[in-house]
């Protein structure tokens, strides 16, 4: 500094790492004081000077809130990402289980069409009709003496044991 020219200084604080004061070193201090002289005396002055207690203090705020800023920051982001991928697998799940429930769907609707398939082709049949209908003719014929259709009775029962026995047969 010279001729009347300031030259503008920075002095950086650094927060001691068990939390404490900062420190100022000898060489900050002067700097601080408008004569430069390294008068001991008036470093330990200006040390305790309230203009460079309120300097210093502002100084640890800012950068506390600097801090705190920057670390709410990382925490958002974190957070963020976390929840980017949580919902990722939730969408995944809603996937899978949207696929299951489609491909469950499916198998139960083609069971049901076999089944449908399988009964419908032998309840359209009336086993024995001509049986059945000779056996009623009978019974309605003699309706006061039943024991006359016994031959009716067993000639249908045959022919529907038969017809189970077959369908047995074909199922297996």
């Amino acid at each position: 500094m010279g001729a009347g020219q300031s030259q503008e200084q920075r002095v950086t604080f650094e927060k001691q790492p068990d939390g404490g004061v900062f420190v100022l070193s000898r060489k900050a201090l002067e700097q601080l004081s408008d004569t430069g002289v390294q008068d001991s005396d008036r470093i330990e002055q200006l040390a305790k000077n309230e203009k460079v207690k309120k300097l210093m203090h502002k100084a640890y705020n800012e950068g506390a809130r600097n801090e705190n800023q920057r670390m709410e920051s990382i925490k958002f982001q974190e957070i963020s990402e976390l929840n980017s991928n949580w919902q990722q697998k939730v969408d995944e799940i809603k996937r899978n289980a949207d696929l299951d429930k489609k491909v469950t769907t499916e198998e139960f609707n083609k069971a049901a069409d076999e089944f449908r398939l399988k009964f419908k082709s032998q309840s359209g049949l009336t086993v024995c009709q001509e049986f059945q209908d000779t056996l009623v003719n009978c019974l309605n014929n003699n309706t006061s003496k039943p024991l006359v259709c016994s031959k009716e009775v067993k000639a249908f029962s045959e022919c529907v044991n038969s017809y189970k026995l077959k369908s047995s047969q074909v199922n297996n």
